[in-house]
């Protein structure tokens, strides 16, 4: 029993810290490089250099922060946004969060039965990641980037830019090498 339970917990262990490196991962396997946007300028170029983050994960990040913000005045002011600018800086990082929710209601769904999966299996047989998660992850990274789009063509390039840098000097992300 033992045994057992020690296999479905490494095997569980292991199915989130895959879920959670996915997105770094996917650019040592050929996944589209990352591209810096050409409309987000640095103002300040005695800053330390930030490793790369892909934009998914950035924007992702980005939109839950506002989404947490009990109040945008501050942000608005930082940005130089308007009161119209910031509504719609709200209202996609929501929709956003809502949508990401769904998606990621889908593939706790896919792991629970993944779970409910290695409780039968034999001990010592192989595990191998549900293919669905690669779909579903790829289907995430593409709702957060389709509204970082959003953004952009909602707010023009140069508020757009604005927001970037703003929120590129509030949104800290540490990249560490899995191994």
């Amino acid at each position: 029993m033992t045994n057992r339970r020690t296999l479905m917990l490494t095997a569980i262990g292991f199915l989130l810290s895959s879920i959670g490196v996915f997105a770094f991962a996917q650019q040592k396997r050929g996944a589209e490089p990352l591209k810096a946007d050409p409309d987000v300028r640095r103002t300040n170029s005695s800053q330390r250099p930030r490793a790369e983050i892909a934009e998914h994960i950035f924007y992702g990040q980005f939109f839950s922060f506002l989404v947490s913000l009990q109040n945008a005045v501050e942000y608005e002011s930082k940005a130089g946004l308007s009161k119209e600018q910031t509504a719609i800086l709200e209202q996609i990082a929501k929709d956003c969060e809502r949508e990401v929710a769904l998606q990621d209601t889908k593939a706790n769904k896919v792991i629970e039965a993944f779970r409910t999966e290695l409780e039968k299996r034999k001990p010592g047989s192989p595990i191998e990641m549900p293919p669905q998660l690669k779909q579903l992850q790829a289907e995430r990274d593409q709702i957060i980037l389709r509204h970082r789009d959003l953004l952009k063509a909602e707010l023009g390039p140069e508020a757009f830019a604005r927001v970037t840098e703003v929120a590129r000097d509030l949104i800290k992300i540490e990249v560490r090498s899995v191994q």
